[in-house]
């Protein structure tokens, strides 16, 4: 027996910007349900249908013998949260003080941070900055670089990891701007 739509399933491919979470599908014995992640890596809203089936292309949806459900049968995925659309600034160091970098969020979503390190020419510079952090929708978080007493010269960037509403960690590298 297989779930609706296997193989994408089981492909971890993505259709219309649909991207479903891990490569398979596998139902433990002990559970009363199981969740499938799916997120929307497009632009625009979109309409998901869910079905299972037994595999066969000729059978209707409606008519396979299965033994699950999958709720909600049909449901509006919106788009998942972009955080390359963050606004990253450094600040220049006051005397005697550690640089500091802003984390502008201009977007509906609030972005939780597990590292973020600053990169100067495509390397993390040796800090102790704070290991995670928040930034809250249409507000501005500071990380200070601790150790790190001028700004340092050459292309500069931010490396950071976000956690998803999955609690998965997703890498990201932005542009500084001065």
């Amino acid at each position: 027996m297989s779930l609706a739509g296997r193989a994408m399933l089981t492909t971890g491919s993505a259709w219309a910007g649909i991207v479903v979470s891990g490569t398979r599908v596998i139902y433990p014995g002990d559970s009363h349900e199981l969740t499938v992640h799916l997120s929307n890596e497009g632009k625009t809203s979109v309409l998901v249908e869910t079905w299972m089936d037994q595999g066969d292309p000729n059978i209707k949806p409606e008519d396979a013998q299965v033994p699950f459900t999958l709720s909600p049968p049909v449901f509006r995925l919106d788009p998942t949260k972009a955080p390359q659309q963050l606004h990253w600034k450094i600040l220049a160091p006051v005397s005697g003080q550690d640089v500091t970098v802003q984390c502008n969020n201009p977007t509906p979503y609030a972005v939780s941070f597990n590292t973020v390190a600053l990169q100067a020419g495509g390397k993390d510079l040796p800090t102790t900055a704070p290991s995670s952090g928040m930034a809250k929708p249409g507000e501005t978080a500071t990380f200070v670089m601790h150790g790190l007493k001028s700004t340092p010269a050459g292309t500069l960037a931010i490396d950071y990891q976000s956690i998803d509403d999955y609690g998965a960690m997703r890498a990201q590298v932005a542009p500084l701007n001065p």
